[in-house]
């Protein structure tokens, strides 16, 4: 997401504020599209964007409140 928010920004700066060719800033564009694909691979490499939603403590989490939820349904 803040990659798009960026991409937009700079693509609105390259119109509005040079005087560049449409062909130009298109490569641009392109450029930083590769740039992304570059960082996407190395945050895969990484595994940083993994998530382990399995782990007990937030499902242990999310139950206690469920079954307090559920706890309070029965009381009233």
């Amino acid at each position: 997401m803040v990659f798009t928010i960026y991409t937009l920004s700079l693509l609105t700066i390259l119109i509005f504020t040079s005087n560049l060719d449409i062909v130009y800033i298109i490569l641009i564009m392109e450029r930083v599209d590769r740039l992304k694909t570059i960082w996407a691979l190395i945050i895969l490499k990484w595994k940083k964007w993994v998530k382990n939603l399995t782990e007990t403590k937030n499902i242990t989490e999310f139950d206690n409140k469920v079954n307090k939820i559920k706890r309070n349904a029965k009381e009233i």
